[in-house]
């Protein structure tokens, strides 16, 4: 009896394995949600995706995490004097990672992640030149 090839991992399943920020990230996160005012609700972690290709996803795609950089705000339009809005946190976060991933080509966006530890990440589809244009 001969051995089978294992079935090749689907798209959709590589996706959903590789689409996460890094936990160690995601618990610096929460730490320093933890430390802002309870207006604060948000925080927004740089991530990039070297090689990709915006709004596609192919099989081994590398998701990577910017270590220790973490960008916290206010996820509404009426933002607290002195504090920061979520928008701003994206943006950062955004301009974080476009700095991590150097001159390589892919893309970036940013991992949410709320105080309990929820997180998700977001590609961003605005361009290196698009990011710089915002102020910070």
């Amino acid at each position: 009896m001969t051995s089978q090839p294992a079935p090749a991992v689907t798209a959709e399943e590589d996706f959903a394995a590789r689409w996460h920020p890094d936990p160690d990230a995601v618990t610096a996160a929460v730490a320093a949600l933890n430390l802002e005012p309870a207006a604060v609700d948000l925080a927004a972690i740089p991530v990039y995706f070297p090689g990709k290709e915006a709004g596609f996803w192919t099989t081994g795609q590398e998701v990577r995490t910017v270590p220790g950089v973490v960008f916290c705000g206010v996820n509404s339009f009426d933002v607290p004097a002195g504090l920061r809005g979520y928008s701003w946190a994206r943006h950062e976060a955004a301009r974080a990672a476009w700095a991590a991933m150097g001159d390589q080509p892919g893309t970036v966006g940013w991992a949410t992640v709320r105080r309990d530890g929820t997180a998700h990440i977001c590609e961003d589809h605005l361009t290196r030149e698009q990011i710089e244009r915002i102020p910070g």
